[in-house]
């Protein structure tokens, strides 16, 4: 009776090699063999593998994903699936058998792709075409029965998640900032509000006193000088705000910017991160840009703030009200994972770019998720203009007050168009730092004394010289400025008497090699240099590097077989007799690859069989 039992288990269990009772559709489809023995442990070698092992997936694009072994141990059962999140009911992009002759689609959740043998694998290969953009991170989940009663399911190997790739910076974004035509000057105050704390970012987030931000530090500028760019490289600066939260560098390359700088800013740095920092910023004419930095603290080099937002109005008036959202950026210098990483400075410094929660696919970093969703603000900049002086030339004469509200990610930094940008040149006459203007309502434009009246005795005019040989205001000829109602002076602004001087490149170079000989990666370059650059409101200089795409077409994708199985039993038991053993296509040539022309089968004649 107990020999009976055992052999109706082991009946049991090599049936269900064949089966799984699947769910129905719209029920979560179970992926356990169903002989009721629980699984194994670990994954014993087993894993899940995508060709070239990408660290994520560029939406549309077809990749080779593989269930494999560690030789000698085989597998004769599996189901794979591919999903987003939990729930395994609904796929992530297209699974595509390779050889029907040792898997098939699951009767009950069509998605899922289960075997059609139980003849021992070492491996199994399908397409995977990757699901549209936006769909964020992907999970391949996988069971493995490897003999019996001996399985596994989603461990270790067994579970492989792979991201959404984030779009590169386009080479050739580029956001264009005009000439200002706004008259005088205007006053602002500059308030960052932060918005990062643990109950908006609470992953990881540091506790106590740790987390604060660094002094707000920036400037008003003219168009001549960026202290950081969106896709540019950090300068000294900018690293050691970012790494270190320390200004004072910063600081020393803004001043050294001399007469393209109005007004620098510093504040108190917040420890803890609650609270907001303001400073008051003055623009005019020529330095109508407002830059200001912080760094995110502790964090390896994780930062926010604005880059060149443009305080001129297309009216040519100053801007009422502005309000940017913040979000965080990578400064490139440093490669920590987590807020309290050590010091891991990057070999090749890289590009300042956006955080983003798909990349990398860690689970410790704090800003990963593997649904994909947006990283959340972590402050807000708020400008608010306290008052304008000057006579004011805003078309119309309409004083026409402009609210600003910038909600997208991509605003917070101006977009490099050079990727080998470098702080500014040094300027040898620093300019001190200009007086602000007096609190309160803007002061009235001082009238010139009347040249009728004498002035008191024994007293010298007021502010005037050689007041015998001015005429009567009735025969004063009207003044040369332009009507208020057209557009920039061709005045230079006050102040600023030194000729233009515009920028001189050289003649582009050849277009290098293509770096892809196939694909849709591709890319040529070329470059041009600067023999001069521009100063006192010249002519910029433009893109300084030019890239195109180049071999675009599919790559060729050769036939790979996989391993030999192993040798059937004799088809006789008499007489003359033959073994075979069989061995799949793991991936069929594709786009003019080598076809499979090697034998998928072999025969061997028996030995030592008897005469029948």
């Amino acid at each position: 009776m107990r020999l009976l039992v055992k052999v109706a288990i082991l009946v049991l269990s090599l049936a269900c090699v064949h089966c799984y009772p699947y769910g129905s559709p719209g029920h979560h489809c179970s992926r356990d063999p169903g002989h009721g023995v629980r699984k194994k442990a670990g994954n014993n070698g087993f894993r899940i593998r995508v060709e070239d092992d990408p660290d994520t997936y560029a939406p549309g694009e077809e990749y080779t994903v593989s269930l494999t072994s560690t030789n000698p141990a085989k597998f004769l059962g599996f189901m794979l699936v591919a999903v987003r999140g939990a729930d395994e009911t609904e796929s992530a992009g297209n699974l595509e058998i390779i050889d029907t002759g040792i898997a098939k689609y699951s009767d009950g959740c069509p998605h899922a792709i289960t075997h059609t043998s139980d003849i021992p694998k070492l491996s199994v290969s399908f397409i995977w075409t990757a699901p549209p953009a936006g769909t964020g991170c992907v999970n391949f989940r996988a069971t493995v029965v490897q003999q019996k009663e001996i399985w596994y399911q989603d461990d270790g190997a067994l579970t492989l998640t792979l991201c959404e790739a984030v779009e590169e910076i386009p080479e050739d974004f580029q956001r264009e900032i005009a000439d200002c035509c706004a008259c005088g000057s205007a006053k602002y105050k500059v308030t960052f509000v932060g918005q990062w704390t643990k109950y908006t970012h609470p992953k990881n987030y540091p506790e106590g006193y740790q987390n604060h931000w660094s002094s707000l530090t920036g400037a008003s500028h003219s168009k001549n000088y960026m202290a950081f760019e969106y896709g540019g490289y950090a300068t000294e600066g900018i690293r050691r705000v970012a790494e270190w939260g320390s200004p004072a560098h910063f600081e020393t390359e803004l001043k050294e910017a001399g007469d393209e700088i109005r007004t620098v800013i510093k504040t108190r740095a917040l420890w803890p991160a609650i609270g907001n920092m303001s400073a008051i910023v003055s623009t005019d004419q020529a330095r109508h840009l407002l830059t200001a930095y912080t760094m995110l603290g502790p964090s390896p080099d994780w930062c926010t703030g604005v880059s060149a937002l443009d305080l001129c109005t297309s009216n040519c008036g100053w801007v009422k009200y502005a309000e940017i959202a913040l979000y965080p950026w990578d400064a490139g210098t440093d490669s920590g994972l987590t807020y309290m990483a050590a010091n891991s400075p990057n070999v090749i410094q890289e590009k300042i770019k956006p955080i983003h929660s798909t990349s990398p696919a860690v689970d410790e970093y704090p800003f990963f998720d593997p649904t994909g969703k947006p990283v959340k603000k972590v402050a807000t900049l708020v400008v608010t203009r306290l008052d304008v002086k000057g006579d004011q030339c805003l078309l119309d004469e309409l004083l026409e007050d402009v609210e600003l509200k910038y909600e997208d990610v991509d605003y917070n930094l101006l977009s490099a168009t050079d990727d080998d940008s470098t702080p500014p040149p040094r300027v040898e006459a620093m300019s001190g730092k200009g007086k602000r203007p007096k609190k309160g309502k803007p002061m009235p434009n001082k009238e010139m004394p009347d040249p009728t009246m004498p002035p008191k005795e024994g007293m010298p005019p007021k502010n005037m010289e050689k007041v015998e040989t001015m005429p009567p205001k009735e025969n004063m000829e009207r003044p040369t400025m332009p009507p208020k109602n057209m557009g920039k002076p061709d005045m230079p602004p006050k102040g600023n008497d030194k000729a233009p001087v515009d920028c001189m490149v050289s003649e582009w170079s050849e277009w290098s090699e293509c770096s892809k000989t196939c694909g849709k990666h591709g890319k040529q370059l070329r470059r041009r240099m600067i023999k001069v650059r521009p100063k006192h409101g010249g002519m910029g200089c433009g893109k300084k590097r030019q890239t195109r795409k180049c071999n675009t077409h599919r790559c060729p994708v050769d036939c790979e077989l996989g391993d030999w199985s192993q040798w059937s039993e004799c088809t006789a038991t008499c007489g003359e007799g033959v073994m075979v053993r069989t061995r799949p296509i793991n991936k069929r040539a594709k786009y003019g690859g080598r076809e499979c022309e090697e034998p998928l089968k072999n025969m061997k004649p028996c030995q030592g069989l008897p005469r029948c």
